[in-house]
């Protein structure tokens, strides 16, 4: 049976909320747990992995690229006082896919400087639960 978009959206928001609570506390491994063990990341332009639990160092080695820009950002929000803003959301599903892309836009309080980008996730149903399986961003 496929999703409707409002239930793709519900089923997304506690999973998202946790991801950017759990960034927010900068827990890495807590991180990799929101992905597919076949999953892929990819830092549009710049560099890719692939599969967590295959690496040397799975953890890192997944999530380090993801983890280091959110944790720059964090760092930021907590020195610089920065509001983010996610608009142009896109939800699409299928009975066991579904996929979510939008825009952010990041804005420091101090100076008004700001600096964003786009992302889009898929997640897929694994059982009992929703994990990534792509997770393409740039900024």
């Amino acid at each position: 049976m496929i999703l409707e978009i409002a239930e793709a959206k519900e089923i997304l928001k506690p999973i998202l909320a946790a991801y950017e609570q759990i960034i927010g506390k900068g827990d890495m491994e807590a991180v990799a747990g929101f992905y597919s063990t076949d999953g892929v990341l990819v830092h549009k332009g710049n560099s890719w992995a692939y599969d967590r639990d295959r690496q040397l160092s799975p953890v890192l080695t997944f999530v380090s690229q993801r983890f280091y820009f959110c944790e720059e950002i964090f760092l930021l929000k907590m020195t610089l006082n920065l509001i983010t803003q996610i608009s142009n959301e896109v939800f699409e599903a299928t009975s066991d896919l579904i996929v979510y892309k939008a825009t952010f836009k990041t804005k420091v309080k101090a100076n008004g400087a700001e600096f964003g980008g786009k992302f889009a996730q898929i997640y897929r149903n694994e059982g009992d639960q929703w994990l990534v399986i792509w997770d393409e961003f740039e900024a």
